[in-house]
């Protein structure tokens, strides 16, 4: 197989792994009640409730949802995409972005609360 059809491997994974994982980590990061996508998604998230606080990334609509994507896709594709070109390996370098997703969702939910000022993260409880 290319190193072509590999990388391009790569990039359906880490975007796809992204958009899987980004509201229930959104959830777990800011005890807002977002889910899976398919279960109820953001349907049970804070910012549906007339109170704050309201989740850092849901209440800033279109952008508080493409900026968190397009982060979580960076982060898993930068860091495949490294572990393609060192060793070679695509079941490595998917598990490697898949993986990668974690570590950089809590530094965007790090960085997005500091900024936001929300009173709910998970290193904070």
């Amino acid at each position: 197989m290319s190193f072509q059809r590999k990388r391009i491997i790569l990039v359906t994974v880490a975007f796809f792994g992204s958009a899987i994982f980004m509201a229930p980590f959104c959830g777990w990061m800011f005890a807002c009640g977002c889910s899976w996508l398919w279960t109820t998604a953001g349907q049970l998230c804070n910012v549906h409730q007339a109170a704050p606080p309201h989740c850092p990334w849901c209440s800033h609509g279109t952008l508080g949802k493409i900026a968190p994507l397009a982060g979580f896709f960076a982060g898993a594709f930068v860091s495949g995409a490294l572990a393609l070109r060192l060793w070679q390996n695509l079941p490595l370098a998917l598990g490697i972005s898949l993986i990668a997703i974690f570590p950089v969702g809590v530094l965007m939910g790090l960085l997005t609360v500091l900024m936001a000022s929300y009173p709910h993260f998970v290193l904070f409880r």
